[in-house]
């Protein structure tokens, strides 16, 4: 192997794991636990509706919630929804990323015409 192909081996590797190494701590920094907010800065959602079908621990550091959440009259077209938790005495809230999958149930419990199949 000549000295040059060498070089180009390692530079490729080089840049591979600080591309790795990147993607790795946004992930962690945006989608990682609870992430703390002044809950100030935020008005409180209207005309919500929810259901919490169910809570289950699956280890200390996760827990998994299922259930579902629209604000009535709007069908969801935006998939970056987050859910925060706060005490109503208290600035601060924490935020919980969603997953959003096909609810086509709360679509027809609803009924008033609009497309709530993406629940989150």
């Amino acid at each position: 192997m000549s000295n040059i192909r060498k070089k180009l081996l390692i530079g490729i590797v080089g840049i591979s794991l600080i591309i790795t190494a990147f993607i790795c701590l946004y992930s962690y920094k945006h989608y990682h636990g609870l992430k703390e907010i002044d809950m100030t800065q935020y008005p409180v959602a209207k005309n919500v509706s929810y259901h919490i079908n169910g809570i289950k621990e699956v280890n200390l550091d996760y827990d998994y919630i299922n259930g579902w959440i629209v604000r009535k009259g709007k069908a969801i077209k935006q998939y970056n929804t987050r859910l925060v938790l706060f005490h109503s005495y208290s600035d601060k809230g924490y935020v919980l990323p969603l997953k959003m999958q096909k609810r086509t149930d709360i679509t027809e419990m609803i009924n008033d015409n609009i497309n709530y199949d993406c629940a989150i």
